[in-house]
Protein backbone atom coordinates (compact mmCIF):
# COMPACT_ATOMS: atom_id res chain seq x y z
CA UNK A 1 0.00 0.00 0.00
CA UNK A 2 1.28 3.39 -0.74
CA UNK A 3 1.20 5.80 1.56
CA UNK A 4 -1.52 8.22 0.17
CA UNK A 5 -3.47 5.13 0.43
CA UNK A 6 -2.35 4.46 4.51
CA UNK A 7 -3.06 8.08 5.03
CA UNK A 8 -6.51 8.01 3.58
CA UNK A 9 -7.23 4.85 5.47
CA UNK A 10 -5.80 6.36 8.73
CA UNK A 11 -7.99 9.89 7.97
CA UNK A 12 -11.12 7.90 7.05
CA UNK A 13 -10.76 5.89 10.43
CA UNK A 14 -9.89 9.10 12.47
CA UNK A 15 -13.13 10.87 10.73
CA UNK A 16 -15.20 7.56 11.94
CA UNK A 17 -14.04 7.52 15.43
CA UNK A 18 -14.49 11.28 15.63
CA UNK A 19 -17.58 11.26 14.07
CA UNK A 20 -18.79 8.43 16.88
CA UNK A 21 -17.17 10.20 19.67
CA UNK A 22 -19.05 13.18 18.78
CA UNK A 23 -22.06 11.23 18.89
CA UNK A 24 -21.86 9.86 22.12
CA UNK A 25 -20.87 13.15 23.42
CA UNK A 26 -23.88 14.80 22.17
CA UNK A 27 -25.92 12.09 23.58
CA UNK A 28 -24.31 12.78 26.32
CA UNK A 29 -25.01 16.49 26.70
CA UNK A 30 -28.97 15.90 25.53
CA UNK A 31 -29.31 13.17 27.90
CA UNK A 32 -28.23 15.72 30.41
CA UNK A 33 -30.07 18.33 29.14
CA UNK A 34 -33.54 16.58 29.72
CA UNK A 35 -32.37 15.85 32.77
CA UNK A 36 -31.89 19.27 33.57
CA UNK A 37 -35.04 20.52 32.00
CA UNK A 38 -37.06 17.64 34.09
CA UNK A 39 -35.27 18.48 37.25
CA UNK A 40 -36.19 22.38 36.68
CA UNK A 41 -39.80 21.31 35.89
CA UNK A 42 -39.73 19.59 38.91
CA UNK A 43 -38.56 22.20 40.80
CA UNK A 44 -40.43 24.65 39.21
CA UNK A 45 -43.76 22.67 40.11
CA UNK A 46 -42.51 22.78 43.96
CA UNK A 47 -42.05 26.66 43.81
CA UNK A 48 -45.58 26.60 41.99
CA UNK A 49 -46.88 24.36 44.88
CA UNK A 50 -45.61 26.09 47.78
CA UNK A 51 -46.45 29.35 46.49
CA UNK A 52 -50.15 28.58 46.33
CA UNK A 53 -49.78 26.80 50.24
CA UNK A 54 -48.28 30.30 51.38
CA UNK A 55 -51.13 32.28 49.29
CA UNK A 56 -53.91 29.85 50.43
CA UNK A 57 -52.39 30.15 53.81
CA UNK A 58 -52.14 33.61 53.84
CA UNK A 59 -55.61 34.40 52.47
CA UNK A 60 -57.24 32.37 55.03
CA UNK A 61 -54.56 34.75 57.84
CA UNK A 62 -56.17 38.00 56.35
CA UNK A 63 -59.69 36.65 55.59
CA UNK A 64 -59.95 35.59 59.07
CA UNK A 65 -58.58 39.17 60.25
CA UNK A 66 -60.58 40.99 58.04
CA UNK A 67 -63.79 39.14 59.54
CA UNK A 68 -62.93 39.72 63.23
CA UNK A 69 -62.56 43.26 62.77
CA UNK A 70 -65.74 43.65 60.82
CA UNK A 71 -67.60 41.56 63.08
CA UNK A 72 -66.15 43.98 66.41
CA UNK A 73 -67.19 47.20 64.44
CA UNK A 74 -70.40 45.97 63.56
CA UNK A 75 -70.64 44.71 67.37
CA UNK A 76 -69.04 48.82 68.09
CA UNK A 77 -72.14 50.55 65.82
CA UNK A 78 -74.73 48.06 67.40
CA UNK A 79 -73.77 48.66 71.15
CA UNK A 80 -73.48 52.40 69.84
CA UNK A 81 -76.87 52.38 68.46
CA UNK A 82 -78.80 50.89 71.24
CA UNK A 83 -77.05 53.46 73.59
CA UNK A 84 -78.02 56.22 71.29
CA UNK A 85 -81.41 54.83 70.46
CA UNK A 86 -81.88 54.20 74.19
CA UNK A 87 -80.67 58.26 75.01
CA UNK A 88 -83.82 59.32 72.79
CA UNK A 89 -86.26 56.88 73.55
CA UNK A 90 -86.61 55.49 70.46
CA UNK A 91 -88.12 51.71 70.07
CA UNK A 92 -85.97 48.87 68.85
CA UNK A 93 -87.22 46.32 66.30
CA UNK A 94 -87.86 44.12 69.61
CA UNK A 95 -90.04 45.97 71.20
CA UNK A 96 -92.21 46.73 68.04
CA UNK A 97 -92.77 42.67 67.81
CA UNK A 98 -93.40 42.39 71.05
CA UNK A 99 -96.11 45.34 70.75
CA UNK A 100 -97.08 43.50 67.20
CA UNK A 101 -97.84 40.50 69.35
CA UNK A 102 -99.97 41.51 72.12
CA UNK A 103 -102.10 43.53 69.23
CA UNK A 104 -102.80 40.59 67.40
CA UNK A 105 -103.66 39.00 71.06
CA UNK A 106 -105.88 41.72 71.53
CA UNK A 107 -107.24 41.78 67.87
CA UNK A 108 -108.13 38.25 68.34
CA UNK A 109 -109.75 38.55 72.02
CA UNK A 110 -111.66 41.85 70.71
CA UNK A 111 -112.81 39.84 67.66
CA UNK A 112 -114.02 36.89 70.08
CA UNK A 113 -115.86 39.39 72.01
CA UNK A 114 -117.37 41.04 69.09
CA UNK A 115 -118.69 37.23 67.95
CA UNK A 116 -119.61 36.62 71.31
CA UNK A 117 -122.09 39.87 71.14
CA UNK A 118 -123.54 39.21 68.34
CA UNK A 119 -124.68 36.04 69.18
CA UNK A 120 -126.09 37.58 72.41
CA UNK A 121 -127.93 39.82 70.22
CA UNK A 122 -129.55 37.40 68.29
Amino acid sequence: MSILKKAFHTGVGFATTTTETLKTRYNEMYAEAEKRQQTNEQEGEKLVATLQKNVESKYEEVRGNITGRVNERVESFAGQLNTTMDKFNIPTTDVFKVVEKRMKTLEKKVGDLSKELEARKN
